[in-house]
């Protein structure tokens, strides 16, 4: 944009905020390493009776039930799963196969994820939590194939059959690093809604390198936003550099964000998120508070 300084017989240029894009790589979590400490709600996934046509795989047994994966651009990203008993387990589907290959055939996939049911005490549902899976997600223009880490998990009622749903949470993420005005950073970014995707209304966070325990802060629920909130860097003596997110690259791979000039900080901007902010300064009750039924 130029802006035209007339009574002067000036001219002046002005390119607009300063932005700034961070390559981003696909993270899992590894043993007791960092990883974020919130996940979306559980998608659903319909699963319909597997029809009578299907060979199943050596060991699986009916009930069983086949659904889609609705992950990454479009359907040829989706991906088949199905879901069995065994002798062992009659009425629970304890076993999963995913069909990353797509070949109509799910016996050919390694080995499928099991699950051994527990019981709830108080509600006498039936949990069935399967180990984490990585997908690989397509993409295309380049064609490849992403990682995303998800668990699954069905439940059934005590006194029901297999159920209709699987559900499944987003456990990977996307981060990197940068210097942005000369302040080195760590970014991330988590998927919201478990479409193995990234867009507006998914969550990013972007903290200083100096930072405690930075690692994980930059993955933690007390940072991360979504995207239509700032990040702030503490500059040394100044006020903070205030960064508002533009866009994610569909898959991933990469943020951009611009530094903008924003009359606010970091604190003044999260105190809206405390809901308790106003209880804390009041005073304390001499007595404690004595509970009874």
């Amino acid at each position: 944009m130029t802006l035209a300084l007339t009574s002067l017989g000036l001219h002046a240029a002005w390119s607009g905020p300063q932005t700034v894009t961070v390559p981003l790589t696909y993270k899992a979590p590894e043993g007791n390493g960092p990883k974020p400490n919130f996940s979306p709600k559980g998608t659903q996934v319909t699963l319909t009776d597997a029809p009578s046509s299907l060979t199943l795989p050596e060991g699986a047994t009916r009930p069983a039930k086949v659904g889609s994966l609705q992950v990454g651009p479009d359907r040829a990203s989706w991906l088949p799963v199905l879901a069995t008993a065994t002798t062992a387990h009659p009425k629970d589907l304890v076993r999963l196969y995913i069909h990353h290959n797509r070949n109509a055939r799910f016996g050919d996939d390694g080995a499928p994820m099991t699950a051994t049911p527990t019981q709830n005490e108080k509600t006498k549902a039936w949990w069935n939590s399967y180990d984490a899976a990585e997908l690989k997600v397509k993409f295309a223009s380049p064609a490849r194939e992403l990682l995303f880490s998800v668990s699954f998990w069905i439940v059934r009622e005590d006194d029901q059959p297999a159920p209709n749903i699987l559900r499944y949470s987003r456990r990977s993420w996307v981060s990197g690093t940068a210097t942005i005005n000369g302040i080195a950073a760590h970014v991330a970014a988590m998927d919201g809604n478990n479409d193995a995707m990234y867009g507006p209304g998914d969550s990013w966070s972007v903290v200083q390198a100096s930072m405690p325990n930075t690692a994980s802060a930059v993955l933690s629920i007390k940072e991360a936003r979504d995207t239509t909130r700032f990040m702030f860097l503490e500059r040394p003596g100044g006020k903070d550099l205030v960064l508002e997110f533009k866009s994610f690259a569909r898959d991933g791979s990469s943020v951009t964000f611009a530094v903008v000039d924003k009359p606010m900080t970091k604190a003044e901007d999260r105190l809206a998120d405390d809901g308790v902010a106003a209880e804390r300064p009041r005073p304390r009750a001499t007595t404690p508070l004595t509970w009874s039924h």
